[in-house]
């Protein structure tokens, strides 16, 4: 067309091409990290426990992820052994977004336990048990943001990250507690630029 660029005619070529091959790039999003600190079981004694941590959604398929506006996060519990009724995961909740520094309150949460989902007895699943209060404090003491980076398909790179140090306690109706004393926690944001299938 009279007046058009030769960059914009590529872009809308290059545009053209992708639709036709029924292809497209999008930027996906994951938030994963670890901690470790002294934990108390129900029926064990405290040890020095490391596992992994993650965002509530958890998953590499997720919309924007940003710090100023994740309230939450889950910690692992690796070291648990997969068994009916046993701990698989925290999932905590904070008072303040976890990009801000200094010290807030754990407002609340969920235990998850290893059950048979739908019944099924061959198959255990995370799944949140019912009568847990989980009380405790987190505080940010490092938060980096690297900023919105440019990325070519199959490209990923790190756009936040946050550490810091918490303790918490869960308790249930019966009066089980699991306990966690002296942690430290480190959580990365990844975008990662992917095809994608136009369907």
């Amino acid at each position: 067309m009279l007046g058009e660029s030769p960059l914009s005619a590529r872009g809308i070529l290059l545009s053209l091409i992708l639709l036709m091959n029924g292809c497209a790039e999008v930027t996906r999003w994951d938030a994963q990290g670890s901690w470790s600190g002294r934990v108390t079981l129900p029926g064990e004694v405290e040890a020095e426990r490391e596992s992994g941590l993650s965002d509530p959604i958890a998953g590499p398929d997720e919309d924007r992820i940003r710090l100023c506006q994740l309230a939450a996060m889950d910690l692992g519990m690796t070291f648990v052994p997969i068994e009916r009724d046993r701990v698989a995961a925290i999932q905590v909740r904070t008072a303040r977004p976890l990009c801000e520094d200094g010290r807030t309150e754990i407002t609340g949460g969920s235990v998850l336990i290893w059950a048979n989902p739908a019944g099924d007895p061959n198959t255990l699943a995370a799944v949140r048990a019912d009568g847990w209060t989980i009380t405790g404090e987190i505080e940010a003491t490092s938060y980096s943001d690297f900023g919105l980076p440019h990325l070519d398909a199959g490209e990923s790179a790190n756009t936040e990250r946050v550490q810091g140090t918490f303790s918490l306690t869960a308790t249930d109706a019966a009066g089980a507690m699991i306990r966690i004393e002296g942690g430290t926690f480190e959580l990365t944001v990844v975008a990662r630029r992917v095809e994608q299938s136009i369907s």
